[in-house]
This record gives C-alpha cells, structure tokens and sequence, in this order.
C-alpha cells in the first residue's frame, strides 16, 4: 500500500529533522511549512522530506489539507499524519496503519488512554482541558462512538476518507475533531489504537494553553451546524428578522420584513438605509408544517419559533432596556405570525402566555457574581431544549455576554443562534475600573477581566449571526476574533413627542436644581470609570467656564469611583452632581434645555471606537 506521511511544521527546525528521519522509513514523507519564520523547510528537505511551503501561517487545519490534497493527486492509497514536535514516535505508525491494511477502519486515531495507554505524565491542566474537549466532541457525535483521545494529531486515513475531509471548512485546530464529527456522519469506519506520547520536547506547546482550549472548543461547537439545511427545507424562502433595536435602549423599534417578499425597509427611524442588512437568516421545518400547520403564520407563510432568553424581569418589561427591547420584539413578531418563547428568571418553573408570547418562567440564582447571568441563560437554555426541543428553531441571546455560555448547548442541539455582542468591550471597562479599586480586589477585578474576554471571544464564535449596535463594536469583534458573521443594525428609538410643559413650567423645574436654560453642559451617565466622568470634571475646572456643568448619574458614596469624583468636585459651585432623575418629564426638560450635551464614553455600545 502506497503511503504518504504529512508533517503539518510550524517553527520546528530543532526536530522535524529527526521525525523526517524516522518516518521515512513507513512511506514518502511531505512537510507543509505553514509560513515558518526558522529554518524548518531547510532543515526537512535535507532530511529527505517533500517539502510544500504556505508563505503565511493558515493554521493547521490548512496544512493538513493541502498534504490531503497533495495526496489524492500523487494516487496514495493512504496517509499518515503525525506532528512535528516529536512528540509521537514514528516507529508507532505500522501500528495505526494495521486496522486500515486489514480493512476494518477507514480512520485510525492514536489514543494516549486507550487500553492502559499511559497518560499520567500529561499535566494534570492539560488531561483537565483534553476531558472537556473530548466530552464536547463525543456530545457531537451524538453516541455514535465514544472517542478517548479526540485531539490526537497521530492519525492513519485510507483514500476513501481523504475525499470526504477536504469538504471541511475548518483551518485551525478544531480540525481534529471536526475531522470525527464529520466522517462519522458519512458513516466513515473509525477505530482507535493505543501509543506513547512525550512530553520532554522543545517547542511542545505554541499556543497558550487557555486560549487553545477555548478556541478549540468554540470551534468545535459553532462548526457543528455548519451544514446546508437540507434540500426539502430550502424549497422554502428564508425568513428575515430584522431587529432595529438594542438591549440597553428604551422604546427599541423592531422592523420584520421577509426576504424577497417586502420592499427594503428604508429610512425610518432608528434605522439607517444604507447600513440596512438582515440580521438572521433561518429556514422553518416544511415536513412540520405541512404535518400539522403549526409552522405556518396566519397569511399561510411558513414562519420561525424563536426563543428570546437573557431577559432578567421578562415581560412585561419593568426591569430595564433589555426588557423593554425584548417586549419590542416579540410582540411585533406575534404580530406577524411568529411563534415566540421569552425566558424570564423566577422562583420556579412555569408557563404562561402573555400577549400570544410564551412566558417560560425559571428559576434563578440571585447575587453579584459575574457569573451569575451566564448560569441563569444555561438554566433556561436547558430547559428550553428539555422541553421544547421541537418547537423552538432559534434562540436568542439578547443580554451580551452572558448568553455566550448558554449558547453552547443551543450549538450542540444544532439551533439556529443569534448573539447581541457585549454593549461595548467589557473587559476593557474593568481595565478603566482597576485604578480606582483598592489594592486588594486586584485579583478579583483580574479573573474577572478574563472572564468578560472569554466571553465576548465566544459570543463571536459560537452564533450563526452576532448584531452590533455601534460601527466601533462591529470593527473592533471583526478586527479580533473574526466571527462568522457581524451585521451592524442602528439603535432604534420612539419618537419624541413634543413637551406638554410650558416655557414657564420648564424654568420651574430648572430652577429646582438651580438652573437657568442654556446656562449649563449635561451628562446622564452610569457613574463607572470608563466613561470618564472624572475626565469631564477635570476638563471643566481647567476651562474656568461661567456654565455649570451637570452630571446625572447612580453616585455611590461607598463607591471608590464615586468617592474620587466627590473630591474633584468638591468646593466648586458650578459642578452639580445629581442622583438618578426618573421624572421623565424633568430629564427631558434638562435635556432640551443644556447648552450642550456631554459623551465622554470609551468603550461603551454605540458610542465605542475600535480598541
């Protein structure tokens, strides 16, 4: 049997000499230099090895598919694939070649657990990170095999499955197991065997841990869904929701239009015309439909179940912007015909309709942690999938970044998923927050900072389509972690009525806070850090202005923010710091009346800038 041993390489010049020098002995040998910046091409092509060379680093995934390639065109009966680290021992590769000359595997994988193959020298962080990834992998395939090493770079496939993997899109990492996933489904044969791994070699870890396992485990999810929806549901045309609004705004407008069958939707507000785009694309199920209707609206289009969850108070919206938003929504997509489900955090499970929207009330843990929301989305997430596994095509994560953990397992069930970003970079926020914290909640304000980061890096990957309120935002996720899709939809806002009040009323209710029209700057802000409030302050002394200048915020004399903004404005008349203000009538009458209104936010939503 013809066999080609593929060497993926990346900056290996220290040992792919003697892997070349071992391998070569069970077959031809070929290296792809993924874009190495050392002498790994020189140094392999003088052990004996074909060398192909990428110009930029693509990512393993790559590499592995341009020796697949490379192979199906020379007429190799199989290949070998084996990393460059010499981590594996090449002296092993009769051994995975053996189930595929018997013709009893299509696919051989080199277990380091199988049959007592030994793991205990594998760092104990790393066997904690292989179990996740192998369990996420082994939940894809949905109990079809039970894989113990999915991560394994040691492989033997015969020509047959070499067909089937250059179909896969994967470049990076998760090409390991992607490469199950997929061939599994194809009904591929795949054995695994066991070998020896080491660990006492230079250069054996490129990527950072952390980092690697996310990604890896991002990837796995989030291309698990890739496939074409099947041919009899694309005799249906798509469905668009296109949602105007945003988490966050109050009076978020929502516009629905279906895809070839309403006009563009124009210049309305809140919505920009020529940064219009649709924000999901999904396909109802034709057999349920036409089994018993209830995938059909009432104009007898096929219509979309979406399930809207990360709303705190539910509906009707008390609680905030999000609630307000998710109200918005769904009641125009009942309007519509839509079948639509809405989470909302109580004291146990319920449900109840409200307005032709289903109220599915879980239970939730109350507290400050971070974490908190992310179990809570997890909770109703999978009850949804419990329960109404069926009804339900996508699922909604409307409070950034929470949802982003939940998502995983909207993923696994191969739902359609839609992600509002973090309204602004929240990691970053807590860089602003770090100086103003006493010393001691550093590492508290750390671990949080990381998990804000793994959580916007998720909310990228895992959905079909993530919607961006703010330009800033959309470049910023684009720039650094290139998600599949990021769709930028304007904030949406009711219009303003004009003022019931007098002129005179108007001064009335300056005057209460001292005020005079047009005699004063204005900001209405959450009192944090990263909106520079203490930035405006100190810019205003420094202008010795005749205006006063108005800040309108939640200020917390226990907060050391709020605490250092106290002194900066300290014995200076013409700086008034005001408590939230939820007379709408009297902010608005201070909105109308300022000189100018102040923006001062860094990194927040629709205000942001790339960072």
């Amino acid at each position: 049997m013809r066999t080609l041993i593929i060497i993926p390489a990346y900056n290996e010049e220290l040992t792919i000499g003697s892997v070349v020098a071992l391998a070569k002995k069970y077959g031809d040998v070929l290296v792809v230099d993924d874009g190495s910046k050392d002498r790994t091409s020189q140094v392999a092509q003088n052990a004996g090895a074909i060398v192909i060379r990428h110009e930029v680093n693509k990512g393993k995934g790559a590499a592995l598919k341009t020796g697949f390639d490379y192979a199906l065109s020379d007429g190799y009966d199989a290949v070998v694939t084996i990393d460059a680290d010499g981590q594996h021992n090449p002296d092993e590769i009769p051994l995975l070649l053996k189930p595929i000359l018997d013709d009893k595997a299509d696919l051989v994988i080199g277990s380091r657990y199988l049959n007592g193959a030994k793991g205990g020298n594998i760092p104990l962080y790393r066997r904690l990170g292989l179990w996740v990834l192998n369990t996420t992998t082994n939940v894809s395939l949905n109990g079809t095999l039970k894989i113990t090493d999915s991560q394994s770079g040691f492989r033997a496939i015969n020509r047959k499955a070499l067909g089937e993997l250059m179909k896969i899109s994967s470049d990076g990492y998760s090409m390991e197991s992607y490469m199950l996933v997929h061939l599994a489904e194809k009904g591929v044969r795949i054995k695994e065997v066991p070998i020896t791994v080491r660990y006492d070699v230079p250069n054996k870890h490129k990527k950072n841990p952390l980092s690697h396992g996310f990604g890896v485990l991002a990837a796995i999810v989030a291309d698990r869904v890739q496939e074409t929806p099947p041919a009899a549901v694309q005799r249906f045309e798509p469905y668009i929701l296109c949602s105007c609004g945003s988490p966050g705004l109050l009076g978020a407008e929502t516009v629905l239009c279906w895809w070839k069958r309403l006009p563009h939707p124009g210049h309305r507000r809140g919505n920009l015309r020529d940064n219009w785009d649709p924000a999901l694309c999904c396909w109802a199920d034709a057999e349920r439909a036409g089994e018993d209707g209830k995938g059909v609206s009432k104009e007898g289009r096929i219509s979309v179940r979406i399930a809207l969850i990360g709303s705190r108070g539910g509906i009707p919206g008390k609680y905030g912007g999000t609630e307000t938003f998710v109200e918005e929504l769904s009641r125009r997509l009942v309007r519509e015909g839509f079948q639509v489900y809405v989470t909302c955090e109580s004291d146990g499970f319920l449900e109840d309709e409200y307005n032709g929207i289903v109220r599915v009330h879980v239970p939730s843990l109350q507290g400050k942690s971070v974490t908190i929301p992310s179990i809570n989305d997890v909770i109703a997430t999978l009850y949804l999938l419990s329960k109404h596994s069926n009804d339900v095509d996508v699922l909604y994560y409307v409070s950034p970044p929470d949802g982003a953990l939940a998502a995983i397992f909207g993923r696994l069930s191969k739902k359609r998923i839609l992600i509002n970003p973090p309204d602004g970079i929240e990691w970053k926020r807590l860089v602003r927050r770090i100086q103003f914290v006493p010393f001691h909640l550093f590492p508290v304000y750390l671990a949080t900072m990381i998990y804000m980061y793994l959580m916007e890096y998720l909310s990228c990957k895992l959905p079909d389509v993530v919607v961006a309120d703010s330009l800033g935002i959309k470049e910023n996720l684009e720039r650094r972690h290139k998600p599949r899709r990021v769709v930028y939809i304007a904030y949406g806002a009711r219009e303003l009525l004009p003022s019931r009040l007098s002129k005179w009323e108007e001064v009335r209710i300056l005057r209460r806070f001292g005020l005079e029209p047009f005699g004063y700057y204005l900001t209405v802000a959450r009192i944090v850090a990263e909106n520079n409030i203490h930035m405006e302050i100190e810019g205003f002394k420094k202008a010795n202005s005749t205006k006063k200048l108005v800040i309108v915020g939640n200020f917390n004399k226990n907060d050391p923010y709020s605490k250092y903004l106290f002194k900066l404005a300290k014995n200076n008349e013409n700086i008034l710091l005001l408590d939230p203000i939820y007379d709408r009538e009297a902010l608005g009458v201070l909105r109308k009346n300022a000189f100018a209104y102040i923006h001062a936010y860094e990194v927040g939503g629709d205000k942001s800038l790339p960072a």
